[in-house]
């Protein structure tokens, strides 16, 4: 049986995440949360990974909230909490009075956690207006927290995040510890292939690192490559290429959804922006330059350049070198096709974009002068115009 499931949050296989202990301590000692992640970066597998670990003390109760109700609103919130916890609905008008009459009936509970995930549809408007209810019902958790400190909250979300900071005033985010993922390097992807070896077929070292270059490290595409490649009886890193061919016929819903978790252009172009920047730099970029790409706002958020940067970093497009306090920053695009494509293109010219780019990995894996792993680490930024 295939080990590698696209659309599920619980692999056979998983890598531990370092930022997963210290979110356990602040969330059992009463402070909240917020993972900022883009779209298959992992955010679901770590809210997991976080549970199982609180899970391991059975005097802490761990709700984990894969999305939110079909009744977005804020009673709706609050009786599907109601439900989850086995509180009767007469005692669920409000988050203060369900965690009280929780805690008081659960005597053994020392610590209640709760794991949201799909944080930024929670700003969404509601059913039953126009109003987005999350910015109240998180904004009472908040509250809550402060006279029960048993009570640790975490959020999952990308770009509506900062919706929440920014717009709706959010006072869960003004307290909360802030976490970011990193994309999966080829050491990690190597440690994902486990079941080929266990099979007795090891993914040679090319096909790991042509995985790496194609997928930039998203975990969702390193899976979904990995799965392509089970069924094959000698799997090459040309067959990568061609598995990656495919994504834009086959995976056109998960480009756009990726895009949007950065570069949403109802909200802010200005991660868009500082992205083409980066790209055009020469692997350092000055805080002038910076703040000129965020100056011109459009959209709903009006985002600094560090905003921009942690949005990035988050959904895996750049990495950092150093402090980006430090000027110029040492920024660089990662390497994959998903930084390929324009988020403010129409998804025919993503997908013929991402084609023409294959031309180019394809002749990266297939050169025989080097190999891949010495030939990725040569590839410099490029130099500055003028």
């Amino acid at each position: 049986m295939n080990p590698y499931h696209w659309r599920r949050h619980n692999p056979q296989v998983e890598i531990p995440r370092p930022q997963v202990g210290p979110v356990v301590e602040e969330l059992r000692s009463g402070g909240n949360a917020v993972l900022l992640a883009g779209r298959g970066m992992g955010k679901s597998v770590f809210l997991r990974q976080v549970r199982r670990q609180l899970e391991r003390d059975s005097q802490v109760r761990v709700l984990l909230l894969p999305e939110p109700p079909t009744e977005l609103s804020v009673a709706g919130c609050v009786q599907t909490l109601a439900d989850e916890l086995g509180v009767p609905a007469q005692e669920a008008g409000s988050s203060r009075r369900l965690i009280r009459s929780y805690l008081e009936h659960n005597g053994a509970v020392h610590h209640l956690i709760l794991l949201y995930d799909e944080f930024d549809r929670y700003g969404r408007p509601g059913g039953r207006g126009s109003y987005p209810p999350g910015r109240d019902f998180f904004n009472d958790l908040e509250s809550v927290g402060r006279d029960f400190p048993q009570l640790g909250v975490m959020a999952a979300g990308s770009i509506g995040v900062f919706v929440f900071r920014d717009v709706l005033g959010s006072s869960l985010l003004a307290r909360a510890e802030q976490v970011r993922v990193s994309p999966f390097d080829p050491t990690e992807i190597e440690t994902l292939a486990r079941p080929f070896a266990e099979r007795g077929e090891p993914l040679p070292s090319t096909v790991i690192e042509a995985l790496s270059l194609a997928s930039g490290g998203n975990s969702a595409l390193v899976t979904y490559g990995l799965g392509a490649l089970w069924s094959l009886s000698s799997p090459s890193e040309g067959a990568v290429a061609e598995i990656f061919a495919e994504l834009p016929r086959r995976k056109r819903e998960f480009l756009r959804d990726f895009q949007l978790s950065f570069a949403d252009p109802r909200l802010s172009d200005a991660p868009q922006r500082v992205r083409e920047l980066i790209q055009q730099c020469g692997g350092e970029v000055s805080h002038a330059e910076l703040e000129a790409a965020c100056q011109r706002p459009n959209g709903l958020l009006q985002l600094s350049f560090a905003d921009a940067l942690d949005l990035l970093q988050a959904v895996g497009l750049i990495r950092i070198t150093g402090s980006m306090r430090a000027d110029p920053v040492i920024v660089a695009p990662i390497t994959g096709l998903l930084t390929l494509p324009s988020a403010s293109s129409p998804a025919v010219e993503i997908t013929d974009r991402l084609r023409r780019d294959l031309d180019t990995l394809l002749c990266r894996l297939h050169a025989s002068s080097s190999p891949i792993r010495r030939e990725a680490s040569m590839r410099g930024p490029r130099p500055r115009a003028g």
